[in-house]
């Protein structure tokens, strides 16, 4: 199932962004992909979401812990 998707900007201080990186890259992800996963966690008790927002929050709650770190991302699109 496909879903719409739409792109935020958020303006950061520059401390806050070097932590979240950090934290981001502690966990191989980048960091649009580390705030997304901020941001799904704590939807967790969101109460009356649409039928559609919770599939997008099931397939993106069951994909979570399926990251991988990488370290030489020349590497892995060189293998795709």
């Amino acid at each position: 199932m496909e879903t719409a998707t739409s792109q935020i900007k958020i303006n950061l201080p520059l401390p806050l962004k070097t932590l979240i990186k950090k934290k981001a890259d502690k966990y191989g992800l980048t960091l649009a992909s580390y705030t997304k996963f901020l941001m799904i966690n704590d939807l967790e008790e969101y109460k009356e979401p649409s039928n559609q927002v919770i599939e997008s929050y099931k397939q993106a709650k069951k994909n979570k812990n399926e990251f991988v770190k990488v370290d030489n991302i020349e590497e892995v699109f060189g293998k795709l």
